[in-house]
């Protein structure tokens, strides 16, 4: 006769998000067919099982025991370690959810500027209403020009 033992293991940094089980179900299996029910284990049970008399060996063959999880924890992935050598590790590890990274609009926030009176510099208009100021005055002394010119030639 012998005994397998399983032991669950959490690999969550002690539960830090909140999102560990208060139990969970193993099955034993002996050459890969179910044997008994299903056994729950909790934190009340230290999370371990030991299932004992078991036969070592059927028609002269060794039974190889093996034990799994039934169904999958939300959050964790599973990994079963030291299978068939009487003391079975089953690990839930906790595979953090990916970080959301903040959407960046191309839009400008509004928030609280400097001037709060409403109104901004134009940068670049001055110059340009110089530049206009001074061509229309020179647009307006040759036309002037002109008219003088025009007046004293057909008049005169």
């Amino acid at each position: 006769k012998t005994s397998v033992t399983v032991t669950k293991a959490w690999n969550d940094s002690e539960n830090q998000d909140g999102i560990r089980p208060t139990s969970i179900q193993v099955q034993l299996y002996a050459d890969g067919k179910a044997k008994g029910d299903p056994v729950t284990l909790t934190k009340a049970n230290t999370w371990t099982h030991t299932w004992q008399e078991l036969d070592e060996k059927a028609s002269g063959k060794e039974i190889v025991y093996t034990v799994k999880e039934v169904g999958n924890v939300p959050g964790y992935t599973v990994s079963v370690n030291g299978q068939n050598v009487g003391n079975i590790i089953i690990t839930n590890s906790h595979t953090p959810k990916p970080i959301n990274k903040p959407t960046i609009s191309g839009k400008p926030s509004s928030g609280n500027s400097s001037n709060d009176n409403g109104y901004f510099p134009k940068t670049g208009e001055m110059k340009n209403t110089i530049i206009t100021v001074i061509g229309l005055a020179i647009l307006g002394i040759t036309v002037l020009l002109m008219v003088a010119i025009y007046r004293k030639k057909f008049r005169g």
